[in-house]
């Protein structure tokens, strides 16, 4: 059986240009794995996938590149946390959608995912 890359995010609100989910990061999520033994974290680039993923799926209308701005990973996400992923699609001159994940131990990375 194969483990699990993706959190199961709960949609908490929603409306055009905003969107946030809830989650639980589990024990055994493949992502976790390796990084680091003993004292297992989630890494960035397992961050960036989840928002990416999740920016797809909510605004479709927003062709994501591959360029990433202004990012900052100020706490680390560890197993059993409560995370909320906040997206917010940003329409205007700069098209881009900000992402920011945080739990009750306040923010713990946010940054931009630009849009052609």
């Amino acid at each position: 059986m194969s483990k699990k890359l993706h959190l199961d995010w709960a949609e908490v609100s929603r409306d055009c240009d905003r969107w946030c989910g809830q989650a639980i990061v589990p024990k055994g999520l493949a992502v976790l794995e390796g990084h680091f033994p003993n004292e297992p974290i989630v890494p960035g680039v397992a961050q960036l996938f989840w928002a990416a993923t999740e920016a797809r799926r909510v605004f479709p209308d927003c062709v994501l590149t591959s360029e990433l701005r202004n990012l900052k990973f100020s706490k680390a996400i560890l197993p059993e946390l409560r995370l909320r992923l906040t997206l917010l699609h940003e329409r205007g001159k700069r098209r881009r959608i900000a992402f920011e994940y945080a739990s009750d131990a306040g923010v713990h990375s946010r940054g931009y995912l630009l849009c052609r």
